[in-house]
């Protein structure tokens, strides 16, 4: 008896207290300034060209083992060394973004994208030329290779604060 009671109890406080729920897709959360989402993208520098130079750590640090990347044979219009084909199956993808926290150029990144969904398995495969128009149609996170290095670095000791310290 003093268990359905309690159950007529929790259920009112419930029924009582005001709704939270989001009428998606009309409107929609603010997503946090850290968010990442689960579609990468290649980036570009400021003169247009690739910023990948094929170094193929990306590829070495995957778990999961789902980025292929084949260098060109010959060096780029500005002298460096750039990919001839890219892949990355997020089919398969952790999403645990050591690809992006090792690239020495950041040139891949994760993108600000929530509710991105794939309507067919050719859309999970992502090429060189996918992943570079990504990064020209949806917004970058925050999260480079070099900024995720520092966020994750502990801070050191100056000479200052170890004066102050002792």
């Amino acid at each position: 008896m003093f268990g359905i009671l309690n159950v007529f109890k929790i259920t009112l406080k419930n029924f009582l207290r005001e709704t939270f729920t989001i009428m998606y897709p009309d409107k929609q959360k603010g997503i946090p300034e850290r968010y990442r989402g689960p579609l990468f993208a290649l980036t570009l520098d400021k003169d247009g060209n690739l910023k990948c130079i094929a170094c193929r750590l990306c590829e070495q640090i995957c778990p999961s083992q789902v980025i292929k990347v084949v260098p060109a044979k010959e060096k780029g219009p500005t002298g460096k060394p750039y990919p001839e084909k890219f892949t990355l199956q997020l089919s398969a993808c952790l999403a645990c973004e050591l690809c992006v926290q090792v690239c020495p150029t950041d040139s891949i990144i994760m993108l600000r994208i929530p509710g991105w969904s794939a309507l067919s398995q050719e859309e999970l495969l992502l090429t060189l030329e996918k992943m570079v128009e990504n990064g020209k149609k949806y917004q970058h996170s925050w999260a480079t290779g070099n900024n995720l290095r520092k966020f994750q670095t502990p801070p050191r000791k100056t000479v200052a604060t170890a004066k102050k310290e002792g």
